[in-house]
């Protein structure tokens, strides 16, 4: 079942629970709650990869692309700030591509 709670989705099975996110102090209290049984991600290859070959199924699951301040690239005039969440398609734009 999926539910709406605040600014965070929340998608929940009998073997795992997803939740995603739309700010960092959300996400970083999801990581408070659940420690080590959550599994951070932006995209799921990883996940997918860790599922079919390792046989590793997470229980919960944060995914952090909802997240705007970790997509964020900012130039100021002494650097270029690159959130972890930014995607290759914003950077190739942001350098002009």
């Amino acid at each position: 079942a999926a539910a709406l709670a605040g600014d965070l989705l929340v998608v929940e099975s009998a073997s795992c629970s997803w939740y995603r996110p739309a700010s960092l102090a959300s996400a970083l209290a999801l990581k408070k709650e659940f420690g080590g049984d959550a599994k951070i991600v932006c995209g799921n290859t990883e996940v997918g990869i860790e599922a079919k070959f390792k046989h590793q199924r997470p229980r919960v699951l944060v995914g952090l692309s909802g997240v705007a301040e970790l997509g964020k690239i900012v130039e100021t005039e002494t650097a270029i700030s690159i959130g972890g969440a930014a995607t290759l398609t914003a950077l190739l734009e942001f350098c002009g591509g």
